[in-house]
């Protein structure tokens, strides 16, 4: 069982600690702290791109990367005309550039020309409402200075969402997506302003686009502190969401509704897990899985990293259950282990991670890892690959060498403690150094013989350690316990 980590509660063998006694405790933790790192490192906004409109038709000079002066002259005059054909010119010109990389008017932008897209929001002509959108979402998808600007419009994206028109609430709830990833305030104002009933209706159509842009935008709301995974639950949005993914093909689609599983898995009531579970999800990940990683496609592997991530969270539970399901699966360790020596460094990365939550349970669980032959390609990944990937394989690696001697002597532990030992001389990542000291503890507890032939070499790296992390308490502690306990003055190590 994978228990939460305030959940610890160990007994002391002589008023210490062992290894042994912290390792469930040290597991939960990690496992803790790299899931909320892991969350800040995702895109929450998306630019909309206008494939309908010829660009030359109104500016010679518009450029993919730079938003210009004449572009700007341009939209600063035909913005503000009562023609409708100039109004659309300057919406898809404006749209158009708000994408580019350079944009020095960001200010007007802010000051002025977001007051007039408001008043535009509210025309009765349904292109100039739909464009109009077009900008809105790639302002909201800009910095927070620019997204605030549009956080006005709110009230407004609301009520289009129950347009007749599919195309003008699609960019809507888009919209709506975009200013929710800002920050998890506008969240709760879309909500408040009655947005949750028509993105499920959205999300219960056949409508590819409706259904994609429907759960990017609830897959948003479903992110940060404090997340309205209840309301959204109650709204009903469990039926819809297995629905597809039961049944549908479309992975650009699937990997939207994924993210949204992606929220429900990480989160700490153990409720939403379970209802997952019971609909049979792990099935469903498995099936899309390994779509994505046949592909010939690089692009539709891509679309892969949402259902690891629902894996890793499964993984790391404190269900057993989830990872149970999984290892019914006949194809979930094949596909697992083809992710970690996946060409993507994010697809393997993520995996990883998934790997350390599945050697973090039951014995049954690392047994299966270790029949699934894991164990070279860990070995390989931590003597070649790039320090990150290095630490998520490492992880693995102490997760089931530290359950008992006779699962260290699974690995090649000769080759493997000159790898550790330079990992903790040379790395300057604090998390990679400190896997590296713990396993070093666990071979000298175990096999202090190969301990001794790298006498210097392991005093020399723990010995590095308070040099280079000279402001960090606990990592010097646990290098100084080490060389105590080598040198006689400890004979247990409190880690």
């Amino acid at each position: 069982m994978k228990g939460n980590s305030k959940d610890f509660n160990p007994k002391k063998k002589n008023g210490k600690l062992t290894f042994q006694d912290i390792h469930k405790y040290r597991i939960n933790k990690e496992q803790k702290y790299r899931k909320d790192r892991r969350e800040k490192l995702l895109r929450t906004k998306r630019y909309k791109h206008l494939e309908d409109f010829n660009f030359d038709s109104a500016t010679d000079s518009g450029s993919e990367s730079e938003f210009s002066q004449d572009d700007y002259n341009m939209i600063n005059k035909l913005l503000y005309s009562k023609e409708r054909n100039d109004t659309l010119i300057a919406l898809k010109t404006f749209s158009r550039d708000l994408t580019c990389t350079y944009n020095d008017y960001e200010e007007v932008i802010i000051n002025k020309w977001s007051n007039k897209l408001l008043e535009l929001l509210q025309s009765t002509d349904e292109e100039i409402i739909y464009y109009t959108i077009c900008c809105i979402t790639n302002i909201a998808a800009g910095n927070s200075e620019l997204a605030s600007s549009v956080e006005n419009t709110i009230p407004y994206l609301t009520l289009l969402l129950t347009n007749e028109s599919p195309k003008i609430k699609n960019q809507a709830a888009w919209a709506l997506g975009n200013i929710s990833g800002e920050n998890y305030e506008n969240v709760k104002i879309i909500i408040d302003n009655g947005a949750l009933g028509p993105l499920i209706q959205m999300l219960e159509s056949d409508n590819k686009d409706l259904i994609q842009t429907a759960a990017f935008t609830l897959s948003n709301f479903c992110r940060g502190p404090n997340p309205p995974l209840e309301k959204i639950y109650q709204n009903g949005i469990i039926t819809p969401l297995f629905r597809h993914l039961k049944n549908d093909n479309n992975i650009e689609e699937i990997s939207e509704l994924i993210w949204i599983c992606v929220y429900y898995t990480a989160c700490k009531d153990d409720k939403y897990l379970n209802i997952l579970l019971d609909n049979n999800i792990t099935s469903s990940l498995i099936k899309y899985l390994e779509y994505c990683i046949s592909s010939s496609d690089s692009n539709i592997l891509n679309y892969s990293i949402p259902i690891i991530r629902t894996i890793g969270n499964i993984c790391s539970s404190s269900l057993d259950k989830g990872t149970e399901l999984l290892l019914k699966e006949d194809k979930f360790l094949n596909l697992l282990l083809q992710c970690i020596q996946s060409p993507s460094r994010i697809i393997k990365k993520e995996s990883l991670w998934a790997l350390s939550g599945l050697t973090a349970g039951t014995l049954k669980e690392v047994n299966a890892v270790i029949n699934a032959n894991f164990i070279p390609y860990l070995y390989k990944i931590l003597e070649n690959e790039a320090f990150d990937i290095k630490k998520e394989a490492a992880y693995s690696i102490l997760n089931i060498s530290t359950r008992s001697k006779e699962y260290l002597k699974k690995f090649p532990e000769k080759e493997l403690l000159p790898i550790f030992i330079n990992i903790v001389q040379n790395t300057q990542d604090i998390e990679l150094a400190q896997i590296g000291i713990k396993y070093l503890a666990w071979e000298l507890e175990n096999n202090k013989e190969l301990f001794t032939n790298h006498e210097q070499s392991i005093i020399d790296a723990l010995e590095s350690i308070p040099i280079k992390f000279y402001e960090e308490e606990h990592i010097k502690h646990m290098a100084s316990l080490v060389l105590d306990s080598y040198w006689g003055e400890d004979d247990k190590m409190e880690l």
